[in-house]
């Protein structure tokens, strides 16, 4: 899955996260991302996803925070 983060029209973060496993149970992975800028309090932040490998990926919660 590709994420793009932006703050207005400004891309402030692009990563892929890999979520691939060969199991037959449900697995959860933690990711944090870093921008590369402070976005302040009051700015738009939006997130892009686009899924460039496999079929499916099931995000089951996301947190913004300031550290």
């Amino acid at each position: 899955l590709r994420v793009d983060v932006y703050s207005g029209d400004e891309l402030v973060k692009t990563e892929e996260v890999i979520g691939y496993h060969d199991k037959k149970t449900s697995e959860t992975y933690n990711i944090k991302m870093k921008l590369t800028r402070e976005v302040k309090a009051g700015e738009d932040v939006r997130i892009q996803l686009e899924l460039v490998g496999g079929s499916t990926f099931k995000i089951s919660g996301m947190a913004v925070c300031d550290h």
